[in-house]
Order: structure tokens, then C-alpha cells, then sequence
């Protein structure tokens, strides 16, 4: 069974947080949440959305980035917008992106023959938190 997982940065403290997305539509705009699958599981009054669990932390929408599925070389989860570094050290990382043409993640640069399943490559970072490592 394929394992259905995101994580996105946290609104308060740019924390990252892992777990099932939510999306809430209010009269302010859409706000993007997600269930954290690590915290204690409880119930919480929050006086501006009522009853909810505590688990459900509010993310940074651009930040929301899902699992591929996939494991690097040192079997660390692989998400949408990961860098990914070659073993050859010449090479710039890649960023992982959804690719709507193939249904599948890719990487930004499709011409190189690469799949996201090469156990040759490791997650070095994302493009929020490693910006200087991003070439587009």
C-alpha cells in the first residue's frame, strides 16, 4: 500500500511538520493545515475555528510538499521540492517536482536519465530551507 504523507512549515515557528493535509475555506481566504501525525492526539477549544484536535497544526501553504514514495541511498523519505544530490559531486542537486505530463515526480532536469528511485542519490535539503543550493 502506497503511503500518503506531507509535511509543510509551520505558521508560528517554521518548524517542519509531518502528517495528512487539510485545507479550511474561509471568508479570510484558504488556510492550509496539517494533522500531525507525531503529536499527542487531543481536543482543544480555539476561539477562532471552535472545537478542533490539537494535532492540527496551521502550515505555510507554499511549504506543503508530499512524499514521493520513494527512499534515497540512506532511506530518508524523498518529498516534492527535496534536493537530491548525485554521487558524482560535479553534478548541481536536482529539485524533486511533480511532473503532470508523466503523472509521476521528476526531477527539474527530465534530460538526464535519472530516476527518482536511483539509490545513487541522497536528499541534501529543500528548496525552502536551502535556497542557496537551488539553480533554476
Amino acid at each position: 500500500m502506497r503511503t500518503i504523507l506531507f509535511r509543510g512549515q509551520r505558521v508560528d515557528n517554521k518548524q517542519w511538520v509531518y502528517g495528512y493535509l487539510s485545507i479550511s475555506h474561509i471568508k479570510k481566504g484558504d488556510r492550509v493545515f496539517i494533522i500531525n501525525t507525531t503529536a499527542d492526539v487531543a481536543w482543544k477549544i480555539n476561539n477562532e475555528i471552535g472545537w478542533q484536535f490539537s494535532n492540527i497544526v496551521e502550515v505555510i501553504p507554499e511549504t506543503v510538499s508530499q512524499f514521493t514514495g520513494c527512499f534515497d541511498k540512506n532511506r530518508t523519505r524523498i518529498f516534492e521540492n527535496d534536493l537530491m544530490q548525485h554521487a558524482n559531486p560535479f553534478e548541481k542537486p536536482f529539485v524533486v517536482n511533480w511532473d503532470n505530463e508523466y503523472s509521476a515526480f521528476t526531477f527539474n532536469e527530465g534530460s538526464t536519465g535519472y530516476s527518482i528511485n536511483d539509490k545513487s542519490f541522497e536528499v541534501v535539503g529543500n528548496i525552502f530551507d536551502n535556497a542557496d543550493l537551488v539553480s533554476f
